[in-house]
């Protein structure tokens, strides 16, 4: 659909959903970004007493909407990230290789 035209039913009414939000059940009332996948690690920010800054990183979604028929797909905001956490083998994720067993 990033050519603008749905491959389910040709239609040419796509809509774009920034980010892709969950309720965030601790707090009422708010949201949080849906990740594709997260770790609890270091932000690249150093905190107050100069130790670095740690909270859950994430790779956020967005998605495009087929306004005729619904098809959706969801695509990854940040595709460097999932590079580096693969990388990293952070979030559980890895680079797939068909040779490997699952």
């Amino acid at each position: 659909m990033k050519n603008g035209v749905c491959p389910k039913c040709e239609s040419s009414e796509i809509y774009v959903v920034d980010e892709l939000k969950i309720p965030n059940y601790e707090y009422s009332n708010s949201v949080v970004p849906l990740t594709l996948t997260a770790h609890y690690g270091e932000t690249g920010e150093t905190g107050f007493l100069g130790s670095a800054k740690m909270e859950r990183v994430g790779i956020n979604l967005r998605a495009l909407v087929c306004g005729d028929c619904a098809f959706t797909e969801v695509y990854v905001d940040n595709l460097d990230r999932l590079k580096k956490f693969a990388a990293q083998r952070q979030g559980g994720v890895r680079r797939y290789k068909p040779e490997a067993d699952e």
